[in-house]
């Protein structure tokens, strides 16, 4: 079994890894918003919480869906909770799960070795190539810290196995209840099963392996989570590739941002391996080459690569800047202010990447729309459906049939209403004013303007 990455000696102090943190978590607080992939949830929360019992389908949505099996439960139950606390809760709740997830990164870097300076500028280069995870509330709140949680797991059982590794079917047996990354966990815990811990306990192995497997079934869905993470993978959205589907690409700014940060961290760990100042296990290799594949095909998996290289590249900086302390330490202070200005003008210039409509104006459409069925692009879907507005079709995508999917995803990503959409008893339809949708629905007649909200435009059926 090869050694992990390590040092001769532990440098002390936390001046600069506080400043790099205390930085990150002002710079979320100041920008936090919420997603529509969480809103939903709320929704459904709202829903479980009200009647006491799960729903078949999705409540809130008029399209047939009955044969969707909800898995996430708990992640709904706690969103709507958190939600119902006030407007702000939900973005305490992402406060909460950033900074825990950077100290779970902290704390894994530094046993292994890594510095104050070197730690801070690796967890100053995550941040911001997780720029979109970091300020934006989405389910994946939940894998940041899971997936942290994890590999900090496999990472000292690497070191010194012991039964501690048992920990993993328990972290998976809750995360499955929270959010579909989970799956990604389990890949790499049985990378690291398969390569690092098989030929020294071998009996042992299995058995963890097969408990995390199984520990993947514990939900409300029971054996009918396999179709749920089988559809969700499936989506249509996922096959054109759109929203958190789609590819990484250097025409995205937030994609570049994190295609550069990620390159960072990657040249460090591999020049670092190079030169012999760290020594990376064979398990550890594999999995970072996994997470890159899994990145260039859908941007979404980004987030778990830049959590999975933080701390080699920790050890890396920590290593490379050892006789440079001084220059290292103001080397950590200035990636973090740069990283702040950075992030904060991507998100200064484009801001409709965080959010559709305010609060006030989604409660106005929300009363110009209520007892109708209302097609409505997402975000502002999912906004509606936490107040209680019946809509065709919303997120989760994955819960109805293809054809549904395909005519919403066409309505969203290309502004086609066709006569066929509208037949679906659709009375209502919100578009954002001079859009392709406004554009089409004045075509297709049968709908007259009833009113305006903020930027977005309020049509019923004659």
């Amino acid at each position: 079994m090869s050694a992990g990455p390590s040092i001769t000696t532990r440098p002390a102090g936390y001046r600069w890894t506080i400043l790099a943190v205390a930085a990150i978590l002002a710079f979320v607080a100041e920008f936090v918003r919420v997603g529509s992939d969480c809103e939903w949830l709320v929704a459904l929360g709202d829903h479980i919480r009200s009647t006491g019992h799960i729903p078949d389908g999705v409540p809130y949505a008029v399209a047939p869906s009955s044969h969707w099996h909800n898995t996430l439960v708990a992640a709904e139950l706690i969103l709507s909770a958190v939600q119902g606390l006030g407007v702000r809760a939900l973005g305490v709740l992402q406060l909460v799960a950033v900074g825990a997830c950077l100290l779970i990164l902290d704390r894994d870097a530094r046993r292994r070795g890594a510095g104050d300076a070197g730690v801070a500028l690796a967890l100053g280069l995550t941040s911001v190539g997780a720029l979109t995870f970091f300020v934006i509330v989405r389910v994946s709140l939940f894998s940041l810290v899971a997936f942290a949680v994890l590999v900090a797991i496999l990472r000292a059982q690497h070191e010194r196995p012991t039964r501690a590794i048992w920990w993993v079917p328990v972290l998976v047996c809750a995360w499955t209840n929270l959010h579909g990354a989970v799956l990604a966990g389990v890949a790499v815990t049985g990378v690291y099963l398969a390569f690092s811990r098989l030929r020294s306990r071998p009996a042992e192995t299995v058995a963890v392996g097969l408990a995390t497997l199984a520990a993947l079934f514990v939900t409300p869905a029971g054996v009918d989570t396999a179709a749920y993470y089988w559809n969700a993978l499936h989506n249509r959205a996922a096959a054109r590739g759109l929203g958190m589907w789609a590819r990484l690409s250097p025409e995205r700014p937030l994609d570049m941002i994190l295609m550069i940060c990620a390159a960072a961290l990657l040249v460090l760990i591999v020049r670092a391996a190079r030169r012999r100042t760290i020594a990376l296990p064979v398990w550890e290799w594999l999995v970072l080459a996994a997470l890159v594949l899994a990145c260039v095909q859908s941007a979404r998996n980004g987030m778990l690569l830049l959590l999975f290289a933080t701390g080699p590249a920790a050890i890396a900086l920590t290593r490379a800047a050892a006789p440079r302390g001084a220059r290292n330490r103001r080397g950590a202070m200035v990636a973090t202010a740069i990283a702040a200005v950075v992030a904060a003008g991507v998100l200064a210039v484009r801001p409709g990447t965080v959010g559709a409509a305010t609060s006030s104006t989604v409660d106005e459409i929300a009363r110009a729309t209520a007892g109708h069925t209302v097609l409505v692009p997402s975000p502002l879907a999912e906004a509606l459906a936490v107040r209680g507005v019946r809509l065709w079709l919303a997120n989760p995508l994955d819960a109805f049939s293809p054809a549904d999917q395909d005519g919403y995803l066409d309505f969203v990503e290309n502004g086609r209403v066709d006569a066929a959409l509208l037949g679906h008893d659709i009375d209502a339809v919100v578009v954002a004013d001079g859009s392709d949708q406004a554009r089409a629905i004045e075509t297709v007649g049968g709908f007259r303007e009833v009113t305006r909200a903020g930027s977005w435009v309020v049509y019923l059926r004659h």
